[in-house]
């Protein structure tokens, strides 16, 4: 999906957010957020959690791996991506930041062994539109966005001066040659003279 300015920068960057730490959100946010119900199929159909129902136990090849961890921020990430798609929340917010990036890194985390069960997990949440997206690319999408926002202005402010400029010539028409053309018997001596001095009036005015 395309990267609107307004929409997917500017509110991260008047939260403080570097572009580079944007751009790594766009690349790994999901179109879309997924179901933990959905999750939870897909972790158990593939052995990677299975959860005991009676004693509520997990184990599987994620649990494996989740216990090896030495890493602890990806360690506790990779826990809480456990324990909310087994019974916490409803949905993943893999498409908002800073959950694009949590889910990231427990993605990116995984072994080889665990890679088509990470491609599943985003094509979840509908896949990864924007992947790719560099710090250079969201500086050029400001940067457009700055040249267009100052190109409608400056076009606002040349229509502005053009209709005052209509405005002040119908002022000086209506004061003065108007009343000329529509006496009884307008001259063009008569009609030059008015416009002369409604221009007069009008060049004083600058």
């Amino acid at each position: 999906m395309a990267i609107g300015y307004l929409s997917d920068i500017k509110p991260l960057e008047d939260a403080g957010v570097s572009d580079i730490e944007i751009a790594a959100h766009l690349s790994a946010r999901t179109a879309n957020p997924f179901l933990c119900a959905d999750a939870k199929i897909l972790l158990e159909e593939n052995q990677a959690v299975v959860e005991d129902p009676v004693t509520l136990q997990r184990s599987g090849t994620l649990i494996d791996e989740y216990q090896a961890m030495t890493d602890p921020p990806t360690k506790s990430l990779t826990g809480w991506f456990i324990s909310h798609v087994f019974g916490r929340g409803d949905q993943v917010s893999s498409n908002e930041y800073p959950r694009s990036l949590h889910v990231h890194q427990v993605i990116s985390s995984l072994s080889p062994a665990l890679q088509t069960l990470s491609q599943q997990i985003i094509d979840l949440g509908g896949g990864r539109p924007d992947e790719g997206t560099t710090e250079a690319d969201v500086v050029a999408i400001r940067t457009a966005y700055e040249q267009a926002e100052a190109d409608r202005e400056a076009a606002e402010q040349a229509e502005a001066a053009r209709r005052a400029i209509i405005e002040r010539y119908w002022q000086g028409h209506n004061s003065h040659v108007a009343p000329v053309l529509d006496g009884e018997s307008p001259t063009k001596e008569a009609t030059i003279a008015a416009m002369r001095v409604a221009a007069d009036e009008w060049e004083a005015e600058a």
